[in-house]
C-alpha cells in the first residue's frame, strides 16, 4: 500500500460523529445475554454501581465520548487518574492516536483511505496474482499492499519477498469473521460531513477496545506494536497496521480503567465498559467478541483460582491509594441523603394532603346530609304551605257564605222592621177602634 497521504495541517479538535440510519445489530441475542446480566446485577447486588463509583468522572466521560486517547495524550494530570498497569485484575482500554498530532486522530479524508485499503486488503484475499503480472496492474498493487500492512505486524521479522510470495498467492493473515460489517462500522466512525465539509479537520475521537484481564500488565503489554501484537483481535492488529502502512504511524495506549477487588466482578466490569466505550464492532469499535466471557468467580468458572492477596491489594489501592472512589461514594450517598428527604418531604405532604382530602369529605358529608334535611324540611314546608292555602279557600268561601247570610239577614231584618211597623200601626190602628167602639 503506498503512503501517499500527506498530514494535513489544519488541526480543530471536533469529537462530533456522523449519525448513521439506525440498523438492527447482528448476534443481537449476544447484546441482549450481556444487557440481562446488567439488568440482573441492577436487580440484585449492584456491583456494577459499586465499580462505576471507583473510576474518576473525567475518565468515564472521555469513555463514553471515545477521545480518551487524546485526553492520554495531551493531559499529564489526565493519566494521574487512571490506575497503575500492574498484575492485577481488572479492565483496560486499548486507543490509539496518530504520531506528531500532540494526540488527534485522523481527518475524515484518511479515515476514507484507512477504510478503502482495509476493503481492499480483505477482499483480495484468494485472489492469486500471476507470475507474469505487470508490475503496475491492479492486483499486483493490492498486493503489495497487503505485503506492507503485514510487514507491519505479523511479518516484522519475515523477509518481505515471502511476504510479497504469500500475498501474490492470495493468503491473508489478517482476516475474521464479520469482517464486512465491522470495516462498514468503522466508516461511520468520522466527523460529520456538515461540520467538517473539507474532510481536513483532525477528529479526536477514536475506535477503542475494551478487555479484561486477570493480570493487567501481561495482557495490555500485549497490544504494544512493538511487540507486533501478537495476541491482540486481528481486527485491532488490521486497524493499526494499515496506518503504519500508510505512513501514519500510531501511538497506542493500553489503559487501567477499573480494578476489581471481588472475583464475580470481572465479567459485569467488562460488559459495563464496553457499552459506555460503544467499542463493540456494530457500534463502530474493535471488539468483535461479546464482553462478559471471562471470569474469576469459582462458582461459574471452577478452573479459575482468584488470588486473594491480588484482590485484597486493589481494595487498598480502590480505596486507600486514590481518593475519588470514597469521594463518589461519598457524593452518592449524600445525594440518595437529599432524595431520602425530599421523599420524606413528600410523604408528608402526601399525608398532609391526605388528611385535608379526610376532613373536606367528612365535610362533604355533613353537608350533604344538611341539605337532604333541608329539602326534607323544605317538601313539608310546601305541604304545608298546600294545606295552609287549602284551608284558607275554605275560610274565604265561608266568609263569603257568611257575607251573604249576614246581606240575606240585614234584608230580612229590614223586611222584618217594616212588617213590624206595619203591624204596628195596625195594632194602634185596632186599638183605636176598639177605643172608639166602647166608648160608643
Amino acid at each position: 500500500m503506498s503512503a501517499d497521504l500527506s498530514p494535513k495541517e489544519n488541526s480543530v479538535k471536533v469529537s462530533a460523529k456522523s449519525k448513521p440510519a439506525k440498523t438492527r445489530a447482528p448476534n443481537s441475542n449476544v447484546i441482549a445475554r450481556a444487557s440481562d446480566k446488567i439488568v440482573e446485577d441492577f436487580e440484585g447486588a449492584q456491583e456494577c454501581i459499586k465499580l462505576l463509583h471507583t473510576v474518576h468522572s473525567d475518565v468515564i466521560e472521555a469513555i463514553i465520548t471515545n477521545t480518551i486517547a487524546y485526553r492520554w495524550a495531551t493531559d499529564p494530570e489526565f493519566r494521574k487518574l487512571t490506575y497503575p498497569r500492574d498484575n492485577l485484575s481488572g479492565i483496560y482500554l486499548v486507543c490509539f492516536s496518530t504520531e506528531g498530532r500532540e494526540g488527534e486522530y485522523l481527518t475524515s479524508l484518511e479515515n476514507e483511505r484507512l477504510e478503502d485499503n482495509m476493503e481492499s486488503y480483505l477482499r483480495s484475499e484468494k485472489t492469486v496474482v500471476p507470475d507474469d503480472a505487470p508490475d503496475n496492474s491492479e492486483d499486483v498493487k493490492i498486493a503489495e499492499k497487503a505485503a506492507k500492512i503485514e510487514r507491519y505486524s505479523i511479518g516484522r521479522e519475515t523477509h518481505q519477498n515471502k511476504l510479497r510470495r504469500d500475498t501474490r498467492a492470495g493468503i491473508r493473515q489478517l482476516t475474521f469473521f464479520r469482517q464486512e460489517l465491522s470495516v462498514r462500522k468503522l466508516k461511520e466512525y468520522r466527523i460529520c460531513p456538515t461540520l467538517d465539509p473539507t474532510g481536513n479537520i483532525r477528529q479526536i475521537q477514536t475506535p477503542c477496545q475494551v478487555g479484561c484481564a486477570t493480570n493487567l500488565l501481561t495482557r495490555s503489554s500485549a497490544h504494544d506494536p512493538q511487540t507486533k501484537m501478537k495476541t491482540s483481535s486481528t481486527y485491532l492488529t488490521l486497524t493499526v497496521s494499515t496506518l503504519e502502512a500508510m505512513g501514519l504511524k500510531q501511538n497506542v495506549f493500553q489503559i487501567p480503567i477499573l480494578k476489581v477487588w471481588r472475583p464475580n466482578q470481572l465479567g459485569l466490569a467488562e460488559i459495563f465498559i464496553t457499552m459506555l466505550a460503544g467499542s463493540l464492532v456494530w457500534d463502530g469499535g474493535l471488539n468483535r467478541i461479546k464482553a462478559g466471557a471471562k471470569d474469576l468467580d469459582q462458582s461459574t468458572n471452577p478452573d479459575v483460582v482468584p488470588d486473594k492477596r491480588n484482590l485484597l491489594e486493589a481494595k487498598r489501592q480502590i480505596f486507600l491509594d486514590h481518593k475519588w472512589a470514597m469521594e463518589n461514594f461519598r457524593a452518592s450517598n449524600e445525594a440518595l441523603l437529599r432524595q431520602a428527604n425530599v421523599l420524606k418531604a413528600i410523604q408528608e405532604k402526601t399525608e398532609t394532603e391526605e388528611d385535608i382530602k379526610t376532613d373536606a369529605n367528612e365535610l362533604l358529608k355533613e353537608i350533604k346530609e344538611v341539605s337532604e334535611r333541608e329539602t326534607i324540611i323544605r317538601r313539608k314546608v310546601e305541604e304545608r304551605t298546600e294545606e295552609i292555602q287549602e284551608k284558607d279557600a275554605k275560610l274565604t268561601a265561608c266568609q263569603t257564605e257568611i257575607d251573604d247570610s249576614r246581606a240575606k239577614f240585614e234584608i230580612l231584618s229590614s223586611n222584618y222592621e217594616q212588617l213590624k211597623g206595619l203591624l204596628d200601626e195596625e195594632n194602634k190602628k185596632n186599638q183605636n177602634v176598639g177605643t172608639l167602639e166602647k166608648s160608643n
